[in-house]
Order: C-alpha cells, then sequence, then structure tokens
C-alpha cells in the first residue's frame, strides 16, 4: 500500500513538472504580458502616465485564479470524468486561434471548447484523407456529453471569476460618447491562466480508480494530466461602475451555466441533447454577451461631467490618493473646503495647502465621507487622481 500510494506521488509530481515544459503556458503568459503593454501603451497616449505596471497582468493571470483552480481539479477528479488526449490537443489549437484574434472574450470556455467541437468534427472529415491517430476518427468518438459537463463547469468558473476580480484594476480609457463628447470608460482586459488537473487514459493502476466515482467508458486504465486552462474576459463599462457592470454580467454567466449543467446531466440519459445543448447553451451565451455590452452603452456615460463635482476615473497605484483610499466612481465635492468641479478647481484648491489635504468625497453608495491626510516630502508632488478630462491630477 506505502509502495503505491509513493509511485502515485512521483507520477503526480512528474506530471507537475511537465506542466512547466507546456509551450501553451508559455505563450498564455506572453499574452498576458502583451494585454499589459496594451494598457500600458493606451494610458500613457491618453493619460501621460501609466495607472499600474505590467505586473498587475500577471497577478491576475497566475494568483487570481489558484485557488478556482484547485477547487476545478478536486470537482474534475472527484466526478470521475475521462477526457481522451484529443480534446487537450484540439483545446490548445482553440486557445492559439482565440489569443489570435486579440478579443480576449474569446478566451471563454463557450468559445475556446466550442471550437473544440468544430475542430473535432472538422478531424472525422480529415481522417478520410489522412489518418490522424490523434484525433477523433468518427462522429461517434466525439465526447458530447463529457464535453457538454467541462463547458458548464468551466461557465460557473468563469463567473466566480468575473464576479470577484475581473472589475478589480480596471484601466481607464477615453471613448466617444454619442454626442460626440470624449468621456471616460473602464476597460475590463482579462486572462486567468488555471492549471487543472484532468483524468485521461493513463497508466495508473486499478486499484487506485476504484477509489474515484468513474463515469462509466472504455477505458481500464486512467492517468493525470495537469493543463494550463485559460477563461479570458473582456468589456467595457461606461455606463457605471466597473465592479457593479461586471458583477450583473457574472449573473447572466451563472444562469447560463445552471442551464448547461442541467443539460450536461440530461445528457447522460439522453445522449442526443448534449449536441442540441451545446449549441443552446452557445446562443445563449452570445445573447447575454451582445445583450449586457448595449445595455450599459445605452445608459447616460457615468465618468462624465457631474453638475457637483468631479468623477474620479482613476486612481494611481502607490499615489496619494491610493493612501487615502479613494476608489473609481466615487465623487470629489469639495477639496481643502472649495467646492470643484473640473480638473482646474481641483489643482487650484490643492495649491490652498501643499501640506496637508481635506476631501469631501461621495462614494459609490452616495454617502457622503470626509478623508484626509498630511502630505510629506517622499509623496508624490500630485495628488495621483485621473479625471474625466485627459489629465492626471
Amino acid at each position: 500500500m506505502t509502495l503505491m500510494i509513493d509511485d502515485y506521488l512521483i507520477y503526480l509530481l512528474k506530471t507537475v513538472g511537465k506542466f512547466f515544459i507546456n509551450p501553451l503556458f508559455y505563450f498564455l503568459i506572453f499574452t498576458a504580458w502583451f494585454i499589459g503593454l496594451m494598457r500600458i501603451k493606451r494610458e500613457r497616449k491618453q493619460f501621460s502616465s501609466k495607472v499600474a505596471d505590467f505586473t498587475v497582468e500577471f497577478r491576475t493571470a497566475l494568483v487570481q485564479g489558484l485557488l478556482v483552480s484547485l477547487a476545478l481539479s478536486i470537482i474534475f477528479v472527484g466526478l470521475g470524468l475521462v477526457l481522451d488526449k484529443s480534446f487537450f490537443i484540439l483545446l490548445t489549437y482553440s486557445v492559439l486561434i482565440m489569443c489570435l484574434t486579440m478579443k480576449w472574450k474569446y478566451l471563454s470556455p463557450i468559445f475556446t471548447i466550442g471550437t473544440v467541437l468544430i475542430l473535432s468534427m472538422a478531424s472525422v472529415a480529415l481522417n478520410k484523407f489522412h489518418n490522424l491517430n490523434y484525433l477523433p476518427r468518427t462522429f461517434s468518438e466525439v465526447q458530447f456529453q463529457e464535453i457538454l459537463v467541462v463547458l458548464g463547469i468551466m461557465l460557473m468558473a468563469e463567473a466566480v471569476l468575473i464576479l470577484r476580480n475581473s472589475w478589480k484594476n480596471s484601466s481607464p480609457t477615453l471613448i466617444s460618447s454619442k454626442r460626440g463628447k470624449t468621456v471616460g470608460a473602464h476597460t475590463m482586459d482579462k486572462l486567468w491562466i488555471l492549471p487543472i488537473f484532468f483524468l485521461i487514459p493513463g497508466d495508473i493502476a486499478n486499484e487506485i480508480t476504484k477509489y474515484w466515482p468513474v463515469i462509466p467508458t472504455s477505458y481500464t486504465e486512467i492517468g493525470i494530466i495537469l493543463f494550463p486552462f485559460p477563461v479570458g474576459f473582456q468589456m467595457i463599462a461606461q455606463g457605471d461602475i466597473p465592479k457593479f457592470v461586471a458583477k450583473s454580467y457574472a449573473r447572466k454567466v451563472i444562469t447560463i451555466s445552471i442551464i448547461c449543467l442541467i443539460l450536461a446531466g440530461a445528457s447522460f440519459y439522453y445522449p442526443i441533447i448534449s449536441i442540441g445543448g451545446i449549441a443552446l447553451v452557445t446562443i445563449l451565451y452570445v445573447y447575454f454577451s451582445i445583450k449586457a455590452r448595449y445595455d450599459d452603452s445605452v445608459k447616460a456615460p457615468y465618468f462624465s461631467y457631474k453638475n457637483r463635482g468631479l468623477v474620479i476615473l482613476s486612481v494611481m497605484k502607490n499615489s496619494t490618493a491610493d493612501k487615502m483610499k479613494l476608489k473609481v466612481g466615487e465623487i470629489l465635492v469639495k477639496v481643502n473646503g472649495v467646492e470643484i468641479t473640473s480638473v482646474k478647481d481641483l489643482y487650484e484648491a490643492l495649491n490652498l495647502n501643499r501640506a496637508y489635504v481635506k476631501l469631501e468625497v461621495i462614494d459609490e453608495e452616495g454617502q457622503i465621507r470626509l478623508v484626509n491626510k498630511a502630505i510629506y516630502e517622499e509623496d508624490h508632488h500630485e495628488l495621483g487622481i485621473i479625471g474625466v478630462k485627459n489629465m492626471a491630477v
């Protein structure tokens, strides 16, 4: 028994080691770096300064999803869901295709896994002319039921990531309103890399697999693979605070994932449901995605000039404003006792006292709070707020 456990641990360590030589993992890291590079380039062009450095994208990609990855690994292994190696080969191709579009929303599981199905069915046709042993050779070999289960679970994971993390460190941008005026908005370009354990046909002894509730398949031995599953998100928030826009969208994704999981459960009794279920879930996702973006776009711009105060479009990292816990979407009403309505007013009010700043702020709940702080020599001479005009103050 001890020998079996030792062998299993060695196999598991080898699996983890192979993860770090997977070219897809490093390609996704490069993609995260590229997202950060494009963000900084845009911020410098519009605001003459970057809001945060490129490490934000790396932390998002590699750290924020670790707990979700652990939960997904437990779920997939616990279910005993065995996926053929062709799924991971085609998923790799799918991710590469989606990354090349530079539209990070296409890294949602609905698109990457959906593309896997398209590539699977295309491979069946290709096998008539080429002998591709590592891909499905017949329509019956495409794992529609298993893929629908994976899709439902991954959509739930996507919803959790959007709900908890997508709005954090969102990036300010300037867009044109319907009236042709420049207004503020926020872009949420996110990529999470989820290292997830999956079961595959392998060399693990039958004594180990009997402890798992394995879904009946034609396989008698099961192995484990650690795969870097990407989840992407992309949205512009102009009609409300990014947190509220993202959370509203996440609730829609949760609804779709529940529908998907219900269809997945039914498909094991009626297999034909799996094919129609995948199509239905994809249509629902695209519909809700378009509707969410439309609903936000028709709202009056949130980050625009108000009759009272100055809307905070963004707060620079490690700035005085950041230390004062000022947040995106809050409204500066008074600075050093002076009412402000513009960036110019803010400059003049700050110059009244360069050693101390006192702010009156309306928070996202509509409540007024007072914030004050002494300004020391080591503090930046600017407050660190980006207003609705393309100026940092």
